[in-house]
């Protein structure tokens, strides 16, 4: 896929959700993760999430890439516009940090 965009948001938040889906999917509590792991889990900190924005045949595509995805979607789906798709992020606490605009020259060579 070619993506023309990429914008990134950041909270600061902690990965108890994503550490209590992984602990479900082996069949454990989060309770039965190593003391480690629940440490790094627990910690609040920047968490980075980054939209991949692509455009095609008037419509809108995106993939988020984070390690807790807000959103009850994976991998690619098309939003009516990214101010919808701000809007939403900003109303659950995300913020946005940057908005890049991939030149035409290098969008062949990225993988995402």
């Amino acid at each position: 896929m070619k993506y023309s965009r990429i914008i990134t948001f950041t909270k600061f938040t902690n990965l108890m959700d994503y550490a209590e889906e992984k602990a479900n999917r082996s069949g454990k509590t989060f309770t039965e993760l190593p003391d480690w792991e629940r440490k790094i889990y627990t910690k609040n900190k920047d968490i980075t999430l980054n939209v991949y924005v692509r455009y095609e045949d008037n419509n809108t595509y995106c993939k988020i890439q984070c390690p807790i995805n807000p959103l009850p979607v994976k991998g690619e789906f098309q939003t009516p516009n990214l101010y919808t798709l701000k809007n939403f992020l900003e109303s659950n606490g995300w913020h946005e940090i940057n908005d890049v605009v991939i030149p035409r020259s290098i969008r062949n060579d990225l993988e995402f």
